[in-house]
């Protein structure tokens, strides 16, 4: 139950944070070699493997992915921004979605059969009452060029575990010139 919970979750920051039930057409580019990077808890995770971005027209959402394989583990971390431009958005565990700019960010780590999944919703004392040290984060858009079909930002959130509350630091993320899918 806990990982239908938390899949859930990450796929609302996939898909969309939009206040429109109709989803279709959810970006996701081609997938790119792109030196693009963050830390989890210290740990430097560079996303050489895969990389993608898209931005659906109809929400205004982008969403930022960006995947690795580390040793036996796989690493996937997800942003989406809605009322997507450049510009620079709070990543808050208690932020509303049905809010103009709703920023998200989710991260899974382990084998591929057995991930564990955090989000920054679940950084909230809502969720886990009794949550302590989390800190909100931010997305910062430096350039969204449709034309050229680029987007570029940096990024750092908290992301917790929704059964017990754990916490995993994101750090000195960015993603440079990464590859815009732009769906209607």
């Amino acid at each position: 139950m806990d990982k239908i919970i938390l899949t859930a979750i990450l796929l609302i920051g996939l898909i969309g944070c939009s206040k429109k039930d109709d989803v279709q057409g959810s970006a996701q580019s081609n997938q790119t070699t792109t030196n693009n990077s963050y830390e989890a808890n210290g740990v430097l995770i560079k996303s050489n493997t895969t990389a993608s971005a898209g931005l659906n027209k109809a929400s205004n959402l982008l969403s930022v992915n960006l995947g690795e394989v580390v040793g036996n583990n796989v690493e996937t971390l997800v942003l989406s921004l809605q009322n997507a431009r450049v510009g620079t958005f709070a990543i808050k565990g208690d932020a509303d979605i049905l809010q103009p700019d709703y920023c998200t960010g989710g991260y899974t780590t382990g084998l591929v059969n057995d991930l564990t999944a955090y989000t920054s919703n679940a950084c909230n004392t809502t969720i886990n009452p009794n949550l302590s040290g989390y800190s909100d984060g931010v997305l910062k858009i430096t350039k969204l060029d449709e034309v050229a079909k680029l987007v570029s930002g940096e990024f750092s959130f908290d992301a917790c575990r929704i059964n017990n509350g754990t916490i995993v630091k994101i750090r000195k993320g960015y993603f440079t010139d990464l590859p815009l899918l732009i769906t209607q």
